[in-house]
């Protein structure tokens, strides 16, 4: 009947430079999972901006498949067509044209930093699923065009967002707001 805090998961990914001791550059990040999708564009450890990405819900109706067989899919046979058999050349398929247009979709986010915030260039985009896509360091030459280090965040045990938001709460959250109707009961 109460909420605690409020955080935007776009602000949290300044707690990823002391946490995984990264240098802060202009970095974007890149979440992906079924129901949400996102980017989140800093500079120098500072939020700059965020843009929202197709996330998994619309692929996995367009393959009649359940969140969790796709996972199961993903994480053994992944982004490379020549690991499907030949009657999954549909969903090779289609996977293989998400992951295209999803990559294309960044592209076109990172092009509105470049106009809006007058970023000459991105260094380095983490990007993090809560679960393992096979072969998807294989997509790094995309980027590798625009000069732009590719980087897939590891899967762990906590999800590697929500291990952020706690450690942001952590450091920015006031007992002072009230944010429900409801008066908290004393603990």
């Amino acid at each position: 009947n109460w909420i605690d805090f409020i955080s935007l998961s776009t602000l949290t990914f300044s707690e990823f430079y002391p946490t995984y001791k990264k240098e802060p550059k202009k970095d974007a990040f890149v979440y992906l999972d079924n129901e949400q999708s996102f980017i989140a564009v800093y500079e120098n450890g500072e939020y700059l901006y965020s843009k929202t990405l197709n996330p998994l819900a619309p692929l996995l109706k367009i393959l009649d498949m359940d969140y969790n067989k796709f996972i199961e899919t993903i994480s053994t046979k992944g982004v490379s067509k020549d690991n499907y058999d030949v009657d999954e050349f549909l969903v090779a398929g289609e996977i293989e044209r998400f992951f295209s247009d999803y990559f294309m979709a960044i592209n076109n986010r990172l092009s509105y930093g470049k106009t809006i915030f007058y970023l000459d260039h991105i260094d380095n985009i983490y990007f993090y699923t809560p679960f393992h896509i096979e072969g998807m360091d294989n997509l790094k030459s995309f980027w590798d065009l625009s000069e732009i280090n590719f980087e897939t965040i590891k899967v762990e045990d906590i999800n590697f967002l929500d291990k952020l938001t706690l450690l942001y709460n952590e450091k920015h959250y006031e007992d002072k707001i009230n944010f429900s109707i409801f008066p908290r009961p004393p603990q």
